[in-house]
């Protein structure tokens, strides 16, 4: 490789490294504001429009309007599923 183009490839990853922090503290500053307005973060509990609980496991902050919600559904047991499903923006708080 050429001297250039060694140059060009090291600041190429100088600048995703950058956009990726800058990704990264916009979704925080995001979930801030989410948690602040609606209460929820991720790690919390809600119950979706037909009454099933979810623990929190994705908040979607580019959605306009009602965080949409992915989470993980509480079995009869107590404990929630492996697999995460998605709740959508018709949920409401479950108060601890």
């Amino acid at each position: 490789m050429t001297n250039e183009l060694e140059q060009l490839k090291a600041r190429q990853q100088e600048l995703r490294d950058e956009l990726d922090g800058i990704t990264s503290r916009i979704y925080e500053i995001h979930l801030a504001e989410i948690k602040e307005q609606f209460g929820v973060e991720l790690g919390s509990f809600v119950k979706d429009r037909r009454g099933y609980t979810f623990k929190v496991g994705l908040i979607d902050t580019e959605w306009q309007g009602r965080p949409w919600l992915e989470g993980f559904k509480i079995k009869k047991n107590g404990d929630p599923s492996q697999r995460m499903q998605y709740i959508g923006t018709q949920w409401e708080l479950v108060n601890d």
